[in-house]
């Protein structure tokens, strides 16, 4: 019998530009201002400190996505990656991460907050998950 995560997770292949479902807007088109100012790339992220842009209450809007940490996310390197993470040796890393459809939200949820380079669940390259991210 198949599972959710058999039918849904770790069958596309070719990078995120294939993965199904709806693209993902961090910090292609948007940005979150978290409570006490701190900005982040996506509101399920949260104060994980990779993710973490900037601050409102110091720098403008502009200067935050401009910031080294934006645009350190935006041109990920791959030799900037663990070496545990499938992504760091990945002949599709390039147009993966340039296609930027990848779900940091849902990679984190799958292999826990430490692993938040590993493969987005979608990818073939995916592991099996540590943690269930469905919702049954």
């Amino acid at each position: 019998m198949l599972t959710v995560e058999d039918e849904k997770y770790r069958t596309a292949k070719g990078g995120s530009q294939n993965f199904e479902g709806a693209i993902c807007s961090a910090n292609m088109t948007n940005m979150v201002i978290l409570p006490d100012g701190r900005v982040t790339i996506c509101e399920q992220l949260y104060w994980h400190p990779n993710f973490i842009i900037g601050d409102i209450r110091q720098n403008s809007i502009s200067e935050i996505w401009n910031s080294p940490g934006a645009l350190d996310i935006w041109h990920r390197k791959q030799s900037s990656l663990t070496p545990k993470s499938p992504c760091s040796r990945c002949a599709d890393f390039t147009s993966c991460f340039e296609a930027s459809n990848r779900c940091y939200a849902n990679i984190m949820k799958a292999y826990g907050t430490s692993n938040y380079d590993f493969p987005d669940p979608r990818c073939h390259l995916a592991p099996k998950f540590t943690h269930t991210i469905n919702h049954e």
